[in-house]
């Protein structure tokens, strides 16, 4: 979860570090939480960040048929276009 520190959303045009962290982290603490959703983390060799997949389980009002979401997918800028994306997926 450190790794995730390196992240930030840009807020009112500058960058805010803190409260993307902080966000991000409390999004993963109640997913964790939960049975049914799991985060999948790209890494390279080195262990270095790349990316994250955040998936979970719903199911049809109408029917009760279960059904897979992607919440959220994410790859560093640095990494896109090498098919992070697509072995995430």
């Amino acid at each position: 979860m450190i790794l995730l520190g390196r992240l930030f959303l840009k807020v009112r045009g500058k960058n805010d570090r803190e409260k993307w962290t902080k966000h991000i982290l409390e999004g993963f603490e109640k997913l964790s939480k939960r049975e049914t959703g799991k985060i999948f983390v790209a890494e390279n060799e080195t262990h270095a960040f790349l990316g994250y997949l955040w998936v979970g389980e719903g199911s049809n009002m109408m029917t009760g048929r279960k059904h897979g979401y992607i919440y959220d997918i994410f790859v560093k800028e640095e990494y896109r276009g090498k098919g992070i994306g697509r072995k995430l997926g």
